[in-house]
């Protein structure tokens, strides 16, 4: 939950407001002096505490100059040092990934998989209604026409070059068989007069 005012922030960090107001005139706090302080800033505050603060011994019942619990302190200080600066980088180089996925979606380089399904869909189901009404026109192309309506509809993923393929066929087989009945009558093979 935010903390609206400087007693809540306090209260949160569970520390009086006094040592608070100390901590804000530091020059290593980089955080608003007012509120509010979302979660995540009360978070980043706590690390900044364990990780940049020494513990007030004398609140704890020892005298300030009791060095008894240095070294463990240290070690444990150098521990969470390490591990922040770890995730520290973890999350800079996600943070870039990300940056740099989303550049290259908004620059085209990438497209929705749903959108070319159906994009491609219809392009087949057009090609397939060009071939019903070549066939209304030219009934002799039927048998030639039925090929090709049989390979565009039968495969569940049309792939752009499978389409473009089949079309680049059809306009050619049409063309050939085309030529083949105005020299010949419209028998023997397509592209071949009598």
């Amino acid at each position: 939950m935010a903390a609206r005012t400087q007693q809540q922030l306090a209260d949160a960090l569970e520390i009086s407001r006094k040592t608070l107001l100390q901590w804000m005139d530091r020059p290593d706090w980089k955080w608003q002096r007012r509120g509010p302080w979302d979660a995540k800033a009360q978070r980043d505050i706590a690390q900044w505490r364990v990780l940049t603060l020494q513990e007030d011994r004398a609140e704890q019942g020892g005298s300030p100059r009791d060095d008894s619990h240095a070294p463990a302190d240290l070690a444990t200080i150098a521990r969470l040092k390490k591990a922040k600066l770890a995730a520290d980088v973890k999350y800079q180089t996600e943070h870039a990934k990300h940056e740099q996925l989303k550049h290259e979606i908004l620059g085209g380089h990438y497209i929705r998989r749903d959108l070319v399904d159906g994009a491609l869909g219809g392009l087949a189901a057009l090609f397939v209604q060009v071939c019903d009404e070549l066939e209304m026109r030219k009934p002799d192309l039927g048998p030639l026409l039925d090929d090709y309506r049989r390979r565009l509809c039968d495969r569940a993923d049309y792939e752009l070059r499978r389409v473009e393929e089949v079309s680049t066929e059809m306009a050619a087989g049409i063309a050939a068989k085309s030529r083949g009945s105005a020299g010949g009558g419209g028998r023997g093979r397509p592209g071949r007069t009598s």
